[in-house]
């Protein structure tokens, strides 16, 4: 097993991704929010819908994510997919129709 597969191992172990990633209870969460438009489909006046495709970006600090880099090969920072983490409850408001299959 290579430092990469050890450090992921021990950064999931007893990792509850209902919990907010706070040590404190009262502490609060922020959540900084990018949102980028890659292409917009079209634009309907009468109606008023503009459809669009935009990347939304989310980022966030989660205390209870560390580790001593010199213990996994100097490893400061590793990507890991979203099903492993928590995440906020952020939706779109005033949407016309639903969203895209590849949203989540």
């Amino acid at each position: 097993m290579n430092d990469e597969q050890r450090l992921f191992k021990y950064i999931i172990r007893n990792f509850d991704i209902s919990i907010r990633p706070v040590w404190n209870a009262s502490s609060v969460v922020n959540v900084y929010m990018g949102l980028t438009l890659t292409h917009i489909f079209n634009i309907d006046e009468r109606n008023q819908v503009l459809t669009l495709n935009v990347w939304v970006e989310q980022n966030w600090h989660d205390e209870r994510i560390r580790w001593n880099p010199i213990e996994f090969g100097n490893i400061s920072k590793l990507t890991v997919g979203k099903k492993y983490l928590w995440t906020p409850d952020i939706v779109l408001y005033n949407k016309s129709s639903s969203l895209s299959p590849n949203f989540q």
